[in-house]
């Protein structure tokens, strides 16, 4: 019985070789180029050109090598779309037993793929060459290499569309170690898409078309899934459904939608997507800004809309950490930078500080320095970026300030940026125990021009504290009580050392019941109190008004000068001028104490209530001011 079985698989075995012998014999080797030549012209639906003479082997399957060769491209362009070094083709054994030699799956070996569109839009190619515009052969592939037979309403569709060019018994093109250069006039940008490694599937072995495999931009390797049904209607502008796979290091995406292309790709779909690192993916895609992007996983969910130059998500929603956003978003690419606009509405967000890389993921880092406003706003205005977002959020973290019921608008152009900040609930940091301490409304604006940057800023808080102030900006303030507070800056640099180094910025604020801490202003009337002014400075001393006025300016040192301060006591009125280091923590002020109404001396009575005002300097450490002289008589330190 093994005898047997042996003796039939030896006949077996001797009459492939035998069959695999005879094909070898068959093969027209004479005119190999031509017919090579025409199924790949006919594959690709452009002229192909073979060079050199080539060889056929045996094993491990019947095949034929060849190379180079080149594909011609649209009769306007004198550069070929595709030049191949190599190339190796495995033929059907079948085939040749019918007559031409056909092939059944070809390897393009350092493929170099050239496509160009120059600024009238015009291409070196033409979708549509790639597609037959006969779909018989297609059908009749299909049913006979489909399993089941194929439904009428395939076989309607399948005769109503173009199909891929494939040949009858070609089922596939691999592309090894190769190469794609797209260049666009009208965007000023080529981009190289090397070590392209893929496979194409198309009819007669699928219906549909697919692709997958992997290449490497801008230093990433990607790997790329893409399937499409009846492609033909979908290159004419009829819609297919398809789905695109993308997963890199920095991101990963998926898309499942309707595809059609009319001169460009267009989809309506679903996208799935997962940002592993924000500032890689930034650097990577050329996104200037990613110091202030999200730090941590960014998931992303949204049904999309988009073209080649065009993305649309209607609704989007993104999640980082315990960060979650949900609006609409439009991206343009059609510039020399991003655009982006839209509306989100957040649960929390973080922006701007001093200096640092990246939004916290959650709310425990959150805390740690973030990236300069201003510095980020000029390298995105640099990069010719565009933003017009409307945002919310319940609470947020900005420049390091706790803010609640946020609602702002961002507009950023090559030529400027501004914020619009619409209402704004500044609250004490969690040290404060996250008390209320201020409404903020206003707008900052940057103007970028090519020889000098201009920065300013109109923003009021009202409703302040400003005890609560001093211990969110970590600096001394000798007053107290509830003000409005108006800001007016000014800065002008190239670079963000310029814009510091110039910066000016009026102050205006309007008190309403408070006091001047430790000091007592009020008794220097009292000529008794008077001739003991040491006592009036000090701990325990204060000098309670009314209300209160303090206009100045600070520069880019922190060096308050105050024009007017006005303060109007029950009994006093207090008017001063002078200056505060906010850096250096130390006071000189010049002012002088009068009555509300000036209330003349009561002859012979004596000493009585001074008709005029009594003169008076401050002096010593913002967080300790003292009396230090009245009248012009210096006061003793204590």
């Amino acid at each position: 019985m093994f005898k047997r079985i042996a003796i039939v698989f030896f006949v077996l075995v001797g009459l492939v070789l035998a069959i695999l012998a005879a094909s070898f014999w068959l093969v027209p080797k004479d005119r190999l180029n031509a017919v090579i030549a025409k199924q790949l012209s006919d594959a690709f639906g452009y002229n192909v050109v073979l060079s050199g003479k080539p060889s056929v082997s045996l094993f491990p399957y019947l095949s034929v090598n060849f190379g180079p060769l080149s594909v011609a491209a649209d009769e306007t362009s004198a550069q070929p779309l595709m030049e191949i070094a190599r190339a190796r083709g495995r033929l059907s054994v079948t085939s040749l037993w019918e007559g031409d030699p056909a092939l059944r799956a070809i390897e393009l070996e350092q493929a170099t793929i050239t496509l160009d569109r120059d600024a009238a839009g015009n291409t070196n190619w033409t979708a549509a060459r790639f597609f037959s515009k006969s779909a018989e052969g297609a059908s009749e592939n299909a049913q006979g290499n489909s399993p089941q037979a194929t439904s009428q309403s395939a076989k309607d569709s399948l005769a109503t569309a173009p199909q891929l060019r494939f040949p009858k018994r070609l089922r596939s093109i691999h592309l090894i170690d190769s190469k794609l250069m797209i260049s666009d006039a009208a965007l000023e940008a080529v981009q190289v898409i090397d070590n392209i490694n893929a496979t194409i599937v198309g009819p007669p072995r699928s219906a549909n078309f697919t692709l997958s495999g992997s290449f490497v931009w801008q230093g990433e390797k990607v790997d790329a899934v893409a399937s499409l049904e009846q492609p033909g209607a979908f290159v004419v502008g009829d819609i297919s459904a398809g789905s695109i796979s993308i997963t890199s290091q920095p991101a990963s995406a998926e898309f499942a939608g309707k595809l059609s292309w009319k001169n460009e790709l267009r989809g309506d779909g679903s996208l799935q997507a997962t940002v592993s690192s924000a500032a890689r993916l930034s650097e990577w895609i050329g996104l200037t800004g990613a110091d202030i992007l999200p730090a941590g996983e960014i998931q992303i969910l949204g049904d999309g809309i988009f073209t080649r130059r065009k993305l649309a998500f209607r609704p989007i929603s993104v999640r980082n950490g315990d960060m979650k956003a949900d609006g609409r978003l439009d991206l343009d690419l059609s510039g020399p930078g991003v655009g982006l606009s839209g509306t989100l509405a957040f649960n929390w967000l973080v922006f701007g500080g001093a200096a640092g890389a990246g939004i916290p993921a959650n709310r425990d880092e959150a805390s740690r320095p973030q990236p300069s406003m201003i510095e980020t706003v000029l390298k995105m205005g640099q990069s010719g970026a565009r933003m017009d977002l409307r945002v919310s959020a319940d609470s947020a973290r900005i420049a390091g300030q706790e803010v609640k019921g946020l609602a702002a608008g961002v507009i950023l152009t090559p030529a400027s940026f501004l914020v619009n900040i619409g209402t704004a609930q500044l609250n004490e940091p969690s040290g404060g125990e996250g008390r209320p301490l201020s409404q903020l409304r206003g707008e900052f604006a940057v103007d970028f021009d090519a020889a000098v940057n201009r920065a300013r800023a109109n923003l009021t808080l009202s409703n302040t504290s400003l005890a609560a102030l001093e211990r969110v900006f970590a600096f001394n303030i000798p007053l107290e009580g509830r003000s409005t507070i108006s800001f007016q800056s000014t800065a002008q640099g190239d670079d963000i050392l310029g814009l510091e180094e110039t910066l000016k910025m009026s102050i205006a604020a309007e008190i309403e019941g408070g006091w001047l801490e430790s000091i007592d202003l009020s008794s220097l009337l009292d000529s008794r109190e008077r001739a003991a002014v040491g006592r009036l400075s000090g701990d325990a001393m204060r000098t309670p008004f009314k209300k209160g006025r303090v206009v100045g300016s600070v520069n880019a040192s922190g060096v308050f000068a105050v024009s007017e301060m006005r303060l109007e006591a029950e009994d006093a009125v207090i008017s001063a001028s002078g200056q505060a280091d906010f850096a250096n923590d130390r006071l000189s002020i010049l002012g002088t104490v009068a009555k509300p109404v000036p209330v003349p001396i009561i002859a012979g009575s004596g000493e009585g209530t001074p008709v005029e005002p009594v003169y008076f300097t401050l002096g010593g450490a913002l967080s300790k001011p003292r009396i230090s002289s009245v009248n012009g008589v210096q006061v003793p330190a204590n």
